[in-house]
């Protein structure tokens, strides 16, 4: 059974009382498989020797303009050499994203945020694995106690309940998705990095959606990866097996909340 590594970040504040200096909160998958990972890996690595002298450098969004500024580097340049490395590398993406005004207005709380959001994912993630027939391993950076806590009780729901709707049984699911792990900056996961970089999409889809700003307007990097974020959005293709059609129905590779 073929092996696919899922990588789990986010973007923006996660209190929906903060929407007024963080409108959206973004959470990102990056499913990338055994066969890709290694390619994905090494071209990464190779990028950051040369922009930054060491493959151990940690891309960060929050941080990685002002870096490429300060160090003299053309913003322009490295957007081309991180396009041409997306393009020869596959992978897919998920996003789920939630508006936070609305949010705060149906008075969710954070906890809320983190539950819907998390179910939302490995829920996706699930239905992914089983209508490919492939098993999965999550990695998603270590965070706040409570944040990391109702991510590992989410995938221990689905462990022990399945998803009755979809027929998917607790043994499919563990059949199916196999490991949660934790990792740190110090882990040095360039895939960890690269669902960092793509988590910004959530919310520049939404702005450019929403008419806020415009596609055109966007900055070399920004661009890049808005772009790939379109390209490698899951498709669902067009199977014939009514289970997998079933499974593929129920998949929303872009989800909105709330």
């Amino acid at each position: 059974m073929k092996k696919f590594s899922i990588f789990v970040d986010e973007s923006g504040m996660a209190d929906p009382k903060t929407y007024s200096e963080s409108p959206f909160y973004t959470l990102c998958g990056l499913v990338v498989s055994e066969v890709w990972q290694a390619s994905l890996r090494l071209d990464l690595e190779n990028l950051k020797q040369k922009y930054f002298g060491s493959k151990s450098f940690v891309l960060h969004s929050s941080n990685l303009k002002r870096i490429l500024i300060n160090r003299k580097r053309k913003l322009k340049s490295f957007a081309e050499d991180l396009k041409i490395l997306l393009n020869k590398n596959h992978f897919f993406l998920l996003f789920v994203v939630v508006d936070k005004e609305k949010a705060n207005k149906a008075n969710w709380l954070q906890t809320t945020m983190y539950k819907r959001t998390d179910r939302i994912i490995l829920g996706n993630l699930i239905k992914f694995l089983i209508a490919k027939g492939v098993k999965g391993y999550i990695y998603s950076e270590a965070s706040e106690v409570e944040k990391d806590l109702i991510l590992y009780k989410t995938f221990f729901h689905y462990l022990t309940n399945g998803m009755d709707k979809l027929s998917i049984t607790p043994l499919n699911v563990k059949d199916h998705l196999t490991s949660l792990s934790f990792v740190t900056k110090l882990n040095n996961d360039p895939e960890e990095q690269m669902a960092d970089l793509f988590a910004i999409c959530g919310k520049l889809k939404m702005q450019i959606d929403s008419g806020e700003i415009k596609e055109e307007d966007l900055d070399p990097l920004d661009s890049v990866l808005f772009n790939q974020m379109k390209k490698s959005l899951f498709i669902k293709g067009k199977p014939t097996l009514p289970k997998k059609v079933k499974l593929y129905k129920a998949m929303n590779a872009f989800k909105k909340l709330p």
